[in-house]
C-alpha cells in the first residue's frame, strides 16, 4: 500500500504496521522465506494492517526507526511501546485468495510454511504439470485471483492510498 502521486518511500503504509518486523508479510504471496507455492496459496485468508494517512505512516516510520536503533534493553523496550501503541491505532484488511493455479515445490516445508499448509485443501486451486520443464523446489505460482478486504475509518483525511 503506497500513498498515489509520491515516490515509494523505503517501507509501505502496510509493512510497518503489520508486524513482525523483518520477516514474511502477508501482502506478498510469493515463494520468498522458503515457502513453497503450496505453501503460500494455503496461508488463507492473510490478515494486515496499514495507515491511511502520511503523517501516521512518518510516527510509524519513526517509532520503528527507534525501535530498530535502540542501544539498550531500557530504550528498545520503550520504542517497542510506543511501536505497539501506534499499530494498535492502525486500520485492519484481509486478502483473501479465491483461487490460485501452481505448479507444486517439491522441498521440504519450511517450519513457518507448516503452520499454514494444513489449509490447502480450503483454498480452490488447481496443480499445473510440468511436462518435463525443470522446476525450482519451492515450485511456481502461475496465478491467482484474490480480494482485498480494507476497514477504513469513518471519516476519511483526504490522504489516499492505493495498493499496488
Amino acid at each position: 500500500m503506497l500513498p498515489i502521486g509520491k515516490p515509494r518511500p523505503q517501507h509501505d503504509y502496510a509493512e510497518l504496521a503489520t508486524p513482525p518486523y523483518q520477516s514474511v508479510t502477508a501482502l506478498a504471496v510469493s515463494t520468498d522465506f522458503s515457502f513453497r507455492a503450496q505453501d503460500a496459496i494455503a496461508w488463507n485468508p492473510r490478515n494486515f494492517r496499514f495507515v491511511t494517512a502520511s503523517d501516521a505512516f512518518n510516527r510509524l516510520v519513526m517509532a520503528y526507526n527507534n525501535y530498530i536503533g535502540a542501544q539498550d534493553s531500557v530504550s528498545r523496550r520503550s520504542a517497542e511501546g510506543r511501536l505497539t501503541s501506534l499499530v494498535q491505532q492502525t486500520q485492519s484488511g484481509e486478502l483473501r485468495i479465491l483461487d490460485a493455479r501452481i505448479v507444486a515445490g517439491t522441498a521440504d516445508q519450511a517450519g513457518l510454511a507448516a503452520m499454514v499448509a494444513s489449509h490447502l485443501s480450503e483454498t480452490a486451486h488447481s496443480v499445473v504439470a510440468t511436462h518435463g520443464e525443470t522446476v525450482s523446489p519451492l515450485g511456481r505460482i502461475t496465478w491467482f485471483r484474490f480480494r482485498i478486504s480494507l476497514r477504513l475509518p469513518e471519516k476519511s483525511t483526504g490522504n489516499t492510498v492505493f495498493c499496488r
